[in-house]
C-alpha cells in the first residue's frame, strides 16, 4: 500500500523535530509548539515508530504559510536550478576548470567528477588559436556583451552564445577572453590618456591586434 500525503508529512515533521531535539536546537521546537510532554514523547520516539507512520492517514498539525518567505524561497530554488542546468550544459560543452572556478567557484574534484558523469572526453594540449576572421566576430561579440553589462562582466549563459556565434570551443573562447583581460588590466593606465573628447576610448587598429593576438 502506498504511503498516504499524511503520512509523508508527519514523517518529515517528526524527522525534523527528532533532529532539532538531538541538536539541542529547542528554540525550532518551541515555534513548533512543542512543550515538554511531547518533548518527552520524541525521546522515546524509535525507528520501527517511523515505519508505522506510514500507515497513518491524518496528521496531527496547524499548518500556515508564511508568504514573505515561500516566495522568495521558491525563487531561489528557481535560481539554483537555473545554476546547475547552465553548470552541466556548460561541463559538456567542454568548459575548462579555470572558466567553472572562475564562474561558479567548481573544485577541480567536482569539476572531474562531473566531468566523468556528463562522459566528456578529455581536451589534450593548448587551445588552438583562431583565425583572424573568427578572432574578430569574437572580439566584436563580447564587446557588444560587456557593453550591456553594468558590471562589464560576461554571464555564463554568454560563453555558450559565443560558442554558437563563432563556432569555437569554449576553450578558445576563455583562452582569447582572459588574454584581452590580461592585456586590458595592463594598459589601463595608457588607455585613460588616450580617450577621445567625448570620453570614450580609441581603440586604434594597433591596440586591437595586439589585445587579440596578446
Amino acid at each position: 500500500m502506498s504511503r498516504t500525503k499524511e503520512a509523508d508529512l508527519v514523517l518529515a515533521v517528526l524527522v525534523y523535530a527528532i533532529r532539532s531535539l538531538a541538536e539541542g536546537d529547542l528554540e525550532a521546537l518551541r515555534e513548533m509548539d512543542f512543550g515538554p510532554m511531547e518533548l518527552k514523547a520524541l525521546e522515546d520516539v524509535e525507528l520501527a515508530d517511523l515505519h508505522r507512520a506510514d500507515t497513518l492517514r491524518a496528521h496531527c498539525l496547524k499548518i500556515t504559510l508564511n508568504r514573505d518567505v515561500f516566495l522568495p524561497m521558491l525563487h531561489r530554488l528557481h535560481t539554483l536550478q537555473k545554476a546547475e542546468r547552465m553548470k552541466r550544459m556548460l561541463l559538456s560543452a567542454d568548459a575548462p576548470l579555470d572558466m567553472m572556478r572562475r564562474l561558479f567557484g567548481m573544485s577541480q574534484r567536482n569539476y572531474s567528477r562531473w566531468r566523468r558523469t556528463l562522459v566528456v572526453e578529455g581536451a589534450t594540449g593548448r587551445p588552438p588559436v583562431p583565425d583572424e576572421d573568427k578572432a574578430d566576430r569574437l572580439w566584436e561579440a563580447v564587446q557588444d556583451r560587456l557593453a550591456q553589462r553594468e558590471k562589464k562582466v560576461l554571464a555564463p549563459g554568454d560563453f555558450l552564445e559565443l560558442a554558437e556565434e563563432t563556432g569555437l570551443g569554449l576553450r578558445v573562447i576563455w583562452r582569447s577572453v582572459k588574454r584581452w583581460e590580461k592585456w586590458g588590466k595592463a594598459e589601463t593606465r595608457r588607455a585613460k590618456k588616450e580617450r577621445s573628447p567625448g570620453g570614450r576610448k580609441v581603440l586604434s587598429s594597433t591596440d586591437y591586434l595586439a589585445m587579440r593576438n596578446a
